[in-house]
């Protein structure tokens, strides 16, 4: 899986080779805008056979598909934008992906959070938007097991797999 580091207005994607001997970093440059300042990011946490899913958060939620270099075929790494959320009114500042990488969370510096599953074609549908709560700021996925109960804005809501702070 790639590694990445982010700063300020830049990112940075380092892959390990497949011989395990060294790294090389991917070419990002096309990936980000002059103007998006890069507030957090994450990969899906399964993989997904020939590529890996990286969400960003920035002014809008973006996600891409990383399709490593294929040593077989001797092709460069491609990286597609696959979803650009816009509708967090303001920067989305933290992000979280659930166990199987198929629902993305986001939450902006207003305390809104949106949710978004893929479907079986591959696109993206939102689940839900909720409300501005600046007391919420960060979100962290927990399986049924380990939460069966979520607090939302002074509500309770039952078995949402999903922890806010």
């Amino acid at each position: 899986m790639p590694r990445a580091a982010s700063y300020s207005h830049y990112l940075d994607l380092i892959n390990l080779t497949k011989n395990f001997a060294s790294w090389e970093k991917i070419n990002t440059d096309h990936m980000m805008d002059s103007l998006s300042r890069v507030h957090h990011l994450a990969f899906a946490p399964s993989s997904h056979g020939d590529f890996h899913l990286l969400a960003i958060a920035t002014n809008t939620l973006r996600l891409f598909k990383i399709f490593p270099k294929s040593t077989l075929k001797d092709q460069p790494e491609s990286i597609l934008e696959i979803f650009n959320y816009k509708d967090h009114i303001v920067d989305v500042d933290h992000i979280c992906w659930n166990i199987s990488g198929t629902v993305i969370y986001s939450i902006s510096t207003d305390g809104s959070l949106s949710s978004h599953r893929q479907t079986t074609t591959g696109d993206w549908n939102c689940l839900f938007i909720s409300k501005p709560n600046p007391q919420i700021n960060k979100i962290l996925w927990q399986s049924e097991n380990e939460a069966k109960h979520t607090y939302l804005e002074g509500l309770k809501f039952n078995y949402i797999p999903l922890s806010m702070w």
